[in-house]
């Protein structure tokens, strides 16, 4: 069952919900972390960054660092509320830990899928219906977030989406702006994964570039 935290004041994002794509859906989601909870999450990660994984090992890749935020941090549990409650009060209990990933100078995370596929999977186990991916901090150009298979063209839309997505890119590529997360749905309706919904993260290439992920996962029994 939801609940709200009760042992701590939650601070209220006020946010704003633009729709990318309705099929697969993906929507951005502006202010939706507040300048405090990203000040509070960069310090607690601080000294918790290794090399990121994929599955039990690393990889080429992947070359970002990870962080793993404390389960009983409560703007951690604030953050993960927020986001059980956009999905229409999700269980708690679903939420995977908070997974913060840097990427510093030509760090990236070639394409993948957030899902793992039936062949990965048993009858009776959990995979990730939903991810959030939010931006802590961004001080590069490009690296923003890929959807390759999702082809795009923004030329006849509204010019303001060009300050949400890369308006010149052939596909989908979503900015990296601070305080704000896309949102998608991972799993069809019969449980098994959007295969269009291969997505990346672009590296840093300016020598100075940095940025900061936040990943919340909602699982789904399948």
């Amino acid at each position: 069952m939801w609940s709200r935290p009760t042992h701590f004041a939650c601070e209220r994002a006020v946010y704003t919900v633009r729709t990318i794509s309705y099929y697969p859906l993906i929507q951005h989601i502006e202010n939706f972390i507040t300048p405090k909870e990203i000040e509070h999450l960069k310090q607690v990660a601080e000294a918790r960054y290794t090399r990121s994984t994929i599955g039990v090992g690393v990889s080429d890749t992947r070359n970002s660092s990870t962080a793993y935020i404390p389960a009983d941090d409560p703007i951690g549990i604030c953050i993960q509320a927020r986001a059980a409650e956009f999905q229409g009060y999700m269980n708690l209990k679903l939420m995977e830990t908070l997974q913060l990933t840097k990427y510093t100078k030509d760090q990236l995370f070639l394409d993948h899928y957030d899902f793992k596929h039936n062949d990965e999977i048993s009858p009776g186990t959990y995979n990730r219906e939903t991810t959030f991916f939010g931006i802590l901090e961004a001080t590069c150009e490009e690296c923003g977030t890929r959807f390759p298979r999702i082809q795009a063209n923004w030329t006849h839309e509204d010019p303001r989406w060009c300050r949400i997505v890369d308006c010149d890119a052939a596909d989908l590529v979503v900015k990296p702006t601070p305080g704000s997360a896309t949102f998608w749905v991972n799993l069809l309706p019969d449980g098994t994964g959007n295969e269009d919904l291969l997505h990346g993260g672009l590296p840093p290439q300016a020598e100075s570039g940095k940025k900061i992920g936040l990943n919340i996962w909602t699982l789904k029994l399948v």
